[in-house]
């Protein structure tokens, strides 16, 4: 098995022996692929009571957005004194996980082999958006998973378009507000984002701002 820190963006794909890069993995996996990686990693972190949720891609997936989505996104709860390097110990020897190169800072790579479905493993101290009793379990494949709130996806998918031009951002967040509005609290999600946060985003994204007045920002 190769650590985090490795230079190598090479691992064998099980049971084949044979050498993959990153590069070839597809662009997208299907709702049970992807299903099967959050289960396999909610049962690695949930006996060691890691708190965890899943958002991202899968989580818009999972709510009903038909879009590609090429990896699973996990958001760990930081502690004190467990970080990303105790929580890569978990995966370093499990026969289902390889650990490749990091792609973005205080993330965790793992990619769960059966299905060649990269993981992204994140401690980013969000703590505000994992609040006891504000996490939901939606059951996927027969199994309860944690994922954030309806109303704290949203705030996180504000955020995370104010950071970057990813154009799935703007896509979740539309979709969210036109099919999704019954599910969502726009007034917790005003009281949970900054204006400024708010006006960075629809500078990035412009087919946001008609979205952020329906919120009553």
């Amino acid at each position: 098995m190769s650590s985090a820190s490795s230079s190598s963006a090479s691992l064998t794909t099980a049971g084949s022996g044979s050498s993959t890069t990153l590069a070839d993995f597809p662009t997208s996996f299907t709702v049970k692929e992807l299903g099967l990686a959050a289960l396999a990693v909610h049962n690695v972190l949930e006996p060691w009571y890691i708190e965890h949720v899943f958002l991202g891609g899968y989580m818009a997936l999972v709510t009903g957005h038909d879009r590609a989505v090429d990896s699973v996104d996990v958001e760990c709860r930081k502690k004190l004194f467990i970080g990303l390097d105790k929580v890569a110990v978990l995966f370093e020897d499990h026969p289902d996980f390889e650990i490749v190169p990091k792609v973005r800072p205080n993330t965790l790579r793992i990619v769960y082999l059966p299905m060649n479905v990269p993981v992204n493993l994140m401690m980013r101290g969000l703590h505000d958006l994992m609040i006891p009793g504000d996490l939901q379990h939606l059951t996927i494949g027969g199994s309860r998973l944690p994922f954030l709130s309806y109303t704290n996806f949203v705030v996180e998918k504000i955020r995370a378009s104010a950071e970057r031009w990813h154009a799935a951002d703007a896509e979740d967040l539309i979709y969210m507000c036109r099919y999704r509005s019954m599910d969502w609290e726009p007034k917790v999600v005003r009281g949970r984002v900054k204006k400024a946060v708010v006006r960075k985003a629809a500078e990035r994204h412009r087919c946001l701002a008609p979205q952020f007045q329906s919120m009553g920002f």
